[in-house]
């Protein structure tokens, strides 16, 4: 669910994506009864897929925001779009998924295993909208599931966090939210941990920021030097790059630290304005 940006493809999986639509147009048009179920997709397994993919999100999960491990087993090359199709897809008698799309740059993300078994070959539209499947032409698809990768995607529009649990505020969260089953408990428990953790650290910042604003005397400027340096860490990591896509679950963090700098009437702009007067303070003694 994290926000980012698409970085240039690898050169090496546009070559292999142009020999393997050459293969597979070669087995649907020697079988016209053919389904693509055995059809080994193999274009988007090469490493730099996942190097590039890893960068690119900072190895997480694009539905859930878990850190990824290093095992295959549990970190995954998910097609948006699926690639082969089923019954519960309802694509065509063919049972067709969206194979030309299965080793397209822009249909690819990474996900953990329990996100993408859940999702499976599901691919929800609108009620109302047509399935391109044949004509290729998907941009005319209402899809009810969040990409993560759209330009115009804004986390804070779509989700809500309450003491671990994920709320969805719109009917395309709400789909991504049972699809990928984001409420699960496991989940449900990390991020209620994440909640509690990192609100008493958010709460300790504003606390130290306030006490700051006090006249620095010979007695404190030790201390205050120390607390000064913790602030500039904490704003560093959380509040120079707001907001921060690199950390688990980053957009819960951003949420509650926009709740607690609206709690204690302040603003980003204001922190930022007072650290830097501070700073030229404690310069300055």
């Amino acid at each position: 669910m994290n926000r980012y940006t698409r970085i240039k493809e690898p050169l090496s999986l546009k070559n292999k994506r142009k020999k393997e639509l050459e293969l597979i147009s070669d087995s649907l048009s020697s079988n016209s009864n053919s389904t693509l179920s055995k059809f080994n997709f193999s274009a988007y397994k090469i490493s730099d897929v996942r190097k590039y993919l890893k960068k690119e999100n900072h190895n997480k999960c694009c539905y859930c925001g878990s850190i990824l491990s290093d095992s295959q087993s549990f970190s995954h090359i998910e097609h948006y779009r699926p690639k082969r199709g089923n019954n519960s897809l309802q694509l065509n008698t063919k049972g067709l998924g969206y194979y030309w799309l299965a080793a397209e740059w822009s249909n690819l993300c990474l996900s953990c295993s329990v996100c993408n078994n859940a999702k499976g070959t599901k691919f929800p539209l609108s009620p109302n909208s047509k399935r391109f499947i044949t004509s290729r032409n998907t941009y005319f698809e209402e899809a009810l599931l969040i990409n993560y990768t759209e330009s115009d995607y804004n986390p804070e529009e779509h989700f809500e966090f309450l003491e671990g649990e994920i709320n969805g505020l719109t009917q395309r969260a709400e789909k991504t939210i049972l699809t990928c089953k984001l409420f699960r408990d496991e989940l449900v428990s990390v991020r209620k941990t994440k909640t509690t953790l990192f609100t008493r650290k958010c709460r300790n910042f504003l606390r130290d920021l306030e006490r700051t604003k006090n006249e620095i005397t010979n007695e404190t400027i030790e201390y205050r030097k120390e607390a000064f340096e913790a602030l500039q860490e904490f704003f560093k990591e959380y509040l120079k790059n707001f907001p921060n896509n690199k950390h688990e679950f980053a957009i819960l963090e951003q949420q509650i630290l926009r709740k607690e700098i609206i709690k204690s009437n302040k603003s980003i702009s204001e922190i930022i304005s007072l650290l830097n007067r501070e700073d030229e303070k404690i310069s300055n003694f």
